[in-house]
């Protein structure tokens, strides 16, 4: 119920087995086995599962294009133990290939950790991997074990991460929001010597429990916009920050002026909210981005106009 908590964090429909039918990619409660359900297609009868791993941590594991292929690929940590991602092995039926990134007890692994994205960093063409302390820094190989690790003050606990050029300076700034606090910001990062420097701006300080993001283009002008909002109850009717405020939709358009960068706030809906988890996309083939929600108060399809 909505007092309760949630034990299914993630879902992505992908063609697992490649058969032409759509499957679903479940990850559960943090730290717990993660499977994928085999579309039975014509046939009538249940959706099997298929174990993809025994652990998967992280509160926000990503599902993306982490190799270049066009291939979206899971990445999460596994056991509290390494920073991993994850391919088919053999046939479908297959526990998947596990190739751990980083090195045992690195950041990002803990069960119930805040924070984790795939994007280049380091503007080599490569796809990182994101955490609040740092990235991951992708090898020329992807097999190769560990990835270098680059130590970064990525900011508070925050739930899916991102990476792009935000003020057109040629620095790769990061993307985040607060997953029970308050916060949606980006990390400037600076020309300095060193290790790596970021310095946080508020895009918005009115919202709590952001406990999902998503990024993408809403608008047609070519540039990336922030999509997110209340995660309503996360923690029950007592838990977390302003709790009982609206469960708003929300999303912020990227203006730039020369180097200078302006958010401007549109509110989607006010009686709604997002989960751990939400979608993007173009539901009825217009060409114009919609947003589907789960969550406490329902399932919910905006359709832009």
């Amino acid at each position: 119920g909505a007092t309760g908590y949630s034990d299914s964090f993630l879902n992505f429909a992908n063609d697992v087995d490649e058969d032409g039918w759509t499957d679903q990619i479940v990850i559960g409660m943090p730290g717990e086995r993660c499977f994928w359900a085999r579309n039975p297609g014509r046939k009538s009868g249940p959706w099997t599962e298929h174990t993809i791993w025994r652990s998967a941590c992280n509160e926000s594991p990503a599902f993306a294009d982490l190799l270049g292929t066009g291939r979206l690929t899971l990445v999460f940590p596994f056991d509290e133990k390494q920073m991993a991602w994850y391919e088919r092995a053999g046939i479908p039926e297959n526990e998947f290939a596990c190739h751990p990134v980083g090195r045992e007890g690195e950041p990002g692994i803990q069960r119930f950790y805040h924070g984790l994205g795939v994007g280049d960093v380091n503007g080599d063409g490569r796809a990182d991997v994101i955490t609040r302390h740092g990235w991951y820094q992708q090898p020329s190989d992807p097999r190769q074990s560990p990835w270098p690790f680059v130590k970064a003050d990525l900011g508070p606990d925050c739930a899916q991460m991102y990476a792009y050029d935000v003020n057109g300076d040629g620095l790769v700034d990061i993307l985040s929001s607060s997953a029970h606090n308050i916060g949606v910001w980006w990390y400037e990062r600076q020309r300095s010597p060193g290790e790596p420097r970021f310095v946080q701006h508020t895009i918005d300080n009115t919202i709590s429990q952001t406990h999902s993001l998503c990024f993408t283009d809403m608008n047609g002008d070519g540039l990336p916009d922030l999509v997110t909002g209340k995660r309503w109850w996360a923690h029950g009717p007592t838990g977390d920050v302003n709790p009982d405020h609206p469960a708003v939709v929300v999303w912020y358009e990227l203006r730039r002026k020369g180097r200078q960068v302006e958010w401007v706030r549109h509110e989607i809906d006010n009686d709604s909210g997002v989960g751990t988890q939400f979608v993007v996309s173009d539901v009825n083939g217009d060409r114009r981005p919609d947003i589907v929600t789960s969550n406490k108060k329902g399932v919910f399809y905006f359709q832009q106009r």
